[in-house]
């Protein structure tokens, strides 16, 4: 029999980029419906056709094996039919035909105008300036109407000019320029810095005011002052932003409304700045870490920026540190130089990057039966491939019974050596016949090595857990970013998304680490 998918899936391919039939979707039974071509049997499908071959190997009826000649042929009639239809639209005058409307002419009409609206009379975009909400209330409604004129007041008087709670003689210790401990006054006027104070239940705005705003260097003449917002602001804001997703409008919009702090959006994204500086020596020692041990889970996710659409995040894990790296592609080279002086075992999909590590390595196992189990889904009358699903299946459970009563330990899963060899021994010496049994065969010779290492090693997993479950907050930053991330701006999230996802692998609060400024997981603990 002749097959069509080929020629089929290139032929439809068409009508999800270029032509629009007037269907609901683009099958080639809908399409070839719609230009009169019927088939024999309603209900014939590529399912049935699967049923119907099944039938004809089980009773060897050659009724069964006519019905898939026919579904065949009327397939490629179909088929030649819908072609010849596409390459008559070329010849077709589409501006003299009702029944043909090109696709680029069409209006995209839509209700949701954002965005700035350009205009080609400038009279229009002054009177359009004059249209924003935020102007009509503030300049024109206040003038009639008294709600809007009350409510616009109350906005108003949403200042920092609160009472201060703390006045400090505050003189600084060394130049942060040259080192030197003696300063004079640079600008006399009295600094307020705009704070908040953790309390043992709560956390309420706190204001200080300093003798001077800014300071000079009596050895550099350096001149530095304080920053407008306190540090303790800062970390609380930073806290929202990475560990619950809170985007900086939103925290904006909270330190309003629940301190009565007006801080305008730049301060806030400055925050993310400052505190990935800060903390970039607790970042390389999360990498150093990593690295010295004996165990690393990697994992990578393509995270496009601005300017790139194929930038990648690499995340590294053990079992209580997290690093992030951005990378502009998912070029692996770079691993071996990070790797170079890794002494332990590396747990990874099957990605073929991974195979240039010249470290021990074990394949994530709960990537394999994903894909074995999918593509029996889709093969389920392939007894040679069952058989091979099945064997497979029956040793891993059997192994991981064993690490459910003992964890894993050496000493318990060496008893399993004998089982592994003999489930190769069965696979490779079998002569398969079809083809999704013998690429299947070939993954199991490529992989040989790394399918079952973990056996020989303690505190070793089977799987890529780890790794998975740090790319899911990463995943979920991705998606409410919208594709605005800047490289710079993800770079400082993924510093502070490595300390906050290890504070988590610790049982470290987040916060609590920020508070106590402390730089290296080993003081904090």
């Amino acid at each position: 029999m002749v097959g069509t998918h080929g020629q089929e899936y290139t032929i439809l391919s068409l009508f999800s980029s270029h032509i629009y039939p007037p269907t609901y979707t683009n099958g080639l039974k809908e399409i070839g419906n719609s230009l009169g071509y019927k088939w024999s049997f309603d209900n014939a499908s590529g399912i049935q056709s699967i049923v119907w071959r099944k039938k004809w190997e089980l009773t060897n009826n050659d009724n069964f094996k006519q019905l898939l000649i026919n579904y065949n042929q009327e397939d490629c009639r179909a088929l030649k039919i819908v072609t010849e239809w596409i390459e008559r639209i070329e010849a077709i005058n589409i501006e003299n035909n009702d029944d043909y409307i090109n696709a680029n002419s069409l209006k995209n009409d839509t209700y949701l105008k954002w965005g700035k609206q350009e205009f080609l009379i400038p009279d229009f975009e002054i009177l359009n300036t004059y249209s924003y909400f935020d102007y009509q209330r503030s300049k024109i409604f206040i003038r009639t109407n008294k709600s809007i004129k009350k409510a616009v007041k109350r906005h108003i008087n949403l200042k920092d000019h609160d009472k201060i709670n703390n006045e400090i003689s505050y003189v600084p210790v060394n130049c942060p320029n040259c080192g030197y401990s003696k300063f004079y006054p640079h600008n006399k006027n009295k600094a307020v810095v705009i704070d908040i104070k953790f309390m043992e239940n709560g956390i309420k705005k706190w204001v200080i005011q300093f003798p001077a705003s800014s300071f000079e260097c009596c050895d550099c003449n350096f001149v530095f002052g304080f920053n407008k917002y306190g540090r303790n602001l800062m970390i609380w804001s930073i806290n929202q932003y990475v560990l619950y997703l809170t985007s900086m409008p939103k925290i904006k919009s909270m330190l309003q409304e629940n301190f009565n702090i007006n801080i305008d959006e730049t301060y806030l994204y400055n925050f993310k700045t400052d505190l990935a500086k800060e903390y970039l020596d607790t970042y390389n020692e999360i990498k150093e870490t990593i690295f010295s041990g004996n165990l690393i889970h990697v994992d990578e996710s393509k995270t496009p920026v601005m300017g790139n659409p194929n930038g990648y995040v690499w995340v590294f894990t053990n079992m209580d540190s997290v690093y992030y790296l951005y990378r502009h592609n998912r070029e692996a080279e770079f691993l071996k130089d990070l790797f170079k002086d890794f002494k332990g075992v590396v747990v990874s999909d099957f990605y073929s990057g991974y195979s240039s590590l010249s470290c021990q390595q074990q394949k994530c196992l709960v990537h394999l039966i994903r894909d074995m189990n999918n593509d029996l889904l889709t093969n389920q009358f392939n007894e040679e491939f069952k058989k091979l699903v099945t064997d497979f299946g029956r040793l891993l459970r059997q192994i991981i019974e064993t690490t459910d009563k003992y964890g894993l330990q050496k000493k318990y899963l060496q008893k399993h050596v004998s089982g592994i060899d003999e489930f190769y021994e069965k696979v490779l010496n079998q002569d398969y016949q079809t083809e999704l049994a013998l690429a299947y065969k070939r993954r199991i010779t490529r992989n040989r090595d790394k399918l079952f290492n973990f056996i020989h090693y303690d505190n070793i997993p089977w799987n890529n857990n780890n790794a998975e479950n740090a790319i899911k907050p990463l995943a979920r930053f991705r998606t409410r970013a919208k594709g605005i991330l800047r490289k710079d701006g993800l770079k400082d999230y993924l510093i502070l998304l490595s300390i906050q996802q290890t504070c988590k692998y610790r049982g470290i609060s987040f916060l609590e680490f920020l508070k106590s400024k402390k730089k290296s997981f080993s003081i904090f603990e």
